[in-house]
């Protein structure tokens, strides 16, 4: 009993001659202690985390990242995708089935889009079976100048048994921007691009041409449940000017409940020097759900 007796004063003596300086350094502990605990949040966003949907800010992927100020400091995405089915039967029977998937991060004043699209067509009549896969994808990445202009670089790839076409990359760069027009979102981009194609027509034989893209895309909503989507993109020849295709593509959105909506959507797309026994123009009309995220 002693002993901690003496050990007892040996600790509260110290502590209380010296309470101003205790005092002292606890508030120096604290505010390190602070500093560190800031630290963590400060590297992850205010909210503490490393990725946010951005929901606060609207549809961020519409404009530019330099329109928020200050810029949210976590990195932002947003993700879309879309199934469709369609089903015929009788003299002639056909299935078909699409999905279409589109990405989009931003970190700051950098945007990164990822965009994939498949479509599978079974066709049958008198015993025979036709099938066909359409698929591609796309990948571009912008840094904002502006609140309204941007440059972007990336690659296109596109497989199609409909246009026999085995093999078709596109290198592309260019310039962009955003356009306000009411409560429509306008985006486009005006790139030079360098195209490799392989046709099922002349397998091994690859050819290299010079092209000039153009892209735009326009996002209205309409209300708080229906929105209206177009983009129109168009690859003109450099080198024999004659030689263009484009692409067409509307779309109306009907939310049900987030994030699930119901969507139809008209596709065109032409072609003015397509593979020998191949049409110049392909059509798609078709009905689908959608996952927003």
């Amino acid at each position: 009993m002693a002993l901690l007796f003496v050990l007892s004063a040996l600790l509260i003596l110290p502590a209380a001659s010296g309470a101003d300086q205790q005092k002292a350094d606890q508030g120096i502990l604290l505010a390190q202690a602070g500093i560190q605990a800031e630290q963590p949040a400060s590297e992850a966003g205010s909210s503490g985390k490393w990725f946010s949907d951005g929901k606060a800010l609207g549809p961020w992927w519409t404009v530019g990242a330099l329109e928020h100020d200050p810029m949210p400091p976590e990195i932002l995405y947003h993700i879309q995708a879309s199934y469709n089915f369609s089903k015929i039967t009788g003299n002639l029977e056909m299935k078909t089935h699409g999905i279409d998937a589109a990405v989009t991060l931003r970190k700051n004043r950098f945007t990164n889009e990822f965009s994939y699209n498949v479509n599978d067509s079974e066709t049958s009549q008198g015993g025979a079976t036709i099938t066909t896969k359409d698929k591609s994808w796309g990948n571009i990445l912008s840094i904002d100048l502006t609140p309204h202009l941007y440059i972007g670089g990336g690659a296109q790839w596109e497989h199609s048994d409909s246009r026999q076409i085995e093999n078709e990359y596109v290198y592309l760069g260019g310039l962009g921007g955003y356009v306000d027009i009411e409560k429509a979102k306008l985006k486009w981009l005006a790139a030079y691009g360098r195209m490799e194609e392989e046709s099922m027509l002349d397998l091994g034989n690859v050819t290299w041409s010079n092209k000039l893209y153009v892209q735009e895309s326009i996002e209205w909503p309409i209300t708080e449940t229906v929105s209206f989507n177009q983009s129109f993109d168009i690859f003109q020849d450099l080198d024999e000017s004659d030689i263009y295709d484009w692409t067409l593509n509307l779309s109306m959105n009907f939310q049900v409940f987030a994030p699930l909506s119901v969507n139809t959507s008209y596709e065109m797309k032409y072609d003015n020097h397509p593979a020998s026994g191949v049409e110049d123009k392909d059509t798609t009309l078709t009905a689908g759900v959608t996952l927003t995220f």
